[in-house]
């Protein structure tokens, strides 16, 4: 219902309006009726039946109540009229400053709302995208090959020889406090990579150079417990085995035991072909990165205050959540060093949201029901949850839209740059 009202709209930042409205005394009267007539249906006053209490009674035993919904009401319309015919994109909550009724019986306030910025795009046809190889070099090739011969290896044992570095050392160690300050102890098998820094460094000068049964004394220096100083430790240590990692050679039994047909050229094909679609993959993000940056311009967009301040909060929250689900103490972190860091990844995807948004205007990029379906159904299997209940509580806490905008973007995005990508 349209409320006939004289408004005026300030902006003291552009993410801040100031919206100032009266309302004649005509209108609210009428508003103010509507509400009386809506709490006489339903007030239960003694000695009456439910809706039958008379008028007058309803106004003196609810008056508060009425002239606070009222005054709700006629704040709601007023704002959103004003927002609908300004086309103002709301970014948060009416904050009313001041409210009063006239002498006369009308009603003014004068309330504070943030909206999200106007978006200028430059011309999408300006885009440039820097220059991406996606044909590995014969060098990238190699080393992918040799990368998948090493994950390939097999340790061996070695019978005879010597403890050196990149063999993996079994070992018995024993320890003690020649001086106190702490309990003996004892493993049977310590395994470690020699020259991996797996162990104390002078563990393993110790033991380069043993075979196996051969026996060395470590010492070195450790803090006190709860106290200043150092105490002396001491490991005896005793090799029960040594192993060689043997790299198998890149060769056409390689291929054949990664079930690669056509011997080590066909390996080697199928080399460049898993480099070529990750480079393929990371020039899109490459591209990506770049599009974003070219609609940003030079000047930062400006971002609501109060979103802002939200949005590092809900993500201060995940990432302690996240790891408290690691096992960490989250109360150990120092947050007055993380929060900056936080909000200035809040703010970036913020900024970049609005752009895309905005591209997504410009380019007319439409997301249907059945999208939004494809991706809660993905995400109902994965997790095991029932589809129908998964979108219901996406519907609730606003996860559809999320996903809605998420998809418009990306396609926003996919729409510009596939056809600066091609075939290669």
């Amino acid at each position: 219902m349209r409320i006939p009202m004289t408004y005026d709209i300030e902006r003291p930042s552009p993410c801040l309006v100031r919206l100032k409205a009266s309302v004649p005394a005509a209108e609210a009267e009428s508003v103010r009726t509507q509400v009386t007539r809506e709490f006489a249906a339903s007030a239960a006053l003694p000695g009456f039946r439910r809706g039958k209490a008379p008028l007058a009674l309803v106004v003196k035993r609810f008056a508060q109540e009425i002239r606070q919904e009222t005054e709700e009401r006629l704040l709601r319309r007023v704002w959103d009229e004003a927002v609908t015919t300004e086309r103002l994109r709301v970014a948060g909550p009416l904050g009313v400053v001041e409210a009063r009724w006239e002498d006369g019986g009308g009603f003014a306030f004068t309330g504070e709302f943030e909206v999200y910025p106007e978006v200028t795009l430059p011309p999408v046809s300006g885009f440039q995208p820097p220059e991406f190889a996606v044909e590995p070099s014969e060098e990238e090739v190699e080393a992918f090959l040799n990368g998948l011969a090493e994950r390939q290896a097999s340790w061996q044992g070695v019978e005879e020889g010597q403890a050196e570095d990149g063999m993996l050392v079994e070992a018995e160690v024993e320890g003690e406090f020649p001086q106190g300050g702490g309990d003996p102890f004892r493993e049977e098998l310590a395994v470690f990579r020699l020259g991996s820094g797996e162990v104390y460094p002078e563990i393993e000068e110790a033991v380069r150079g043993l075979g196996i049964g051969g026996e060395a004394v470590a010492r070195r220096e450790v803090a006190r417990e709860g106290e200043e100083g150092t105490v002396p430790v001491q490991y005896k240590l005793k090799i029960k085995g040594l192993r060689r990692k043997v790299v198998p050679p890149v060769d056409d039994a390689l291929a054949t035991q990664m079930g690669v047909e056509g011997g080590l050229d066909g390996l080697r094909e199928k080399a460049r072909e898993v480099l070529r679609q990750a480079k393929k993959r990371e020039r899109f993000k490459v591209f990506r990165e770049a599009l974003v940056k070219y609609l940003a311009g030079e000047q930062p967009l400006p971002l609501p205050d109060r979103l802002v301040e939200e949005e590092t909060r809900k993500a201060a929250i995940r990432y302690a959540e996240s790891l408290h689900r690691q096992g960490i103490n989250v109360e150990e972190l120092n947050w007055q060093e993380l929060a900056p860091k936080l909000q200035a990844s809040v703010v970036e995807r913020l900024r970049e949201e609005l752009l895309l948004d905005q591209l997504a205007n410009e380019l007319g990029v439409n997301v249907g029901e059945e999208d939004v379906d494809a991706v809660v159904r993905r995400e109902a299997q994965e997790s095991g949850v029932p589809f129908a209940e998964l979108k219901g509580n996406l519907a609730k806490s606003g996860g559809l839209e999320r996903i809605r905008g998420i998809l418009r973007r990306e396609r926003a995005v996919a729409q510009v740059l596939e056809p600066l990508l091609g075939e290669g």
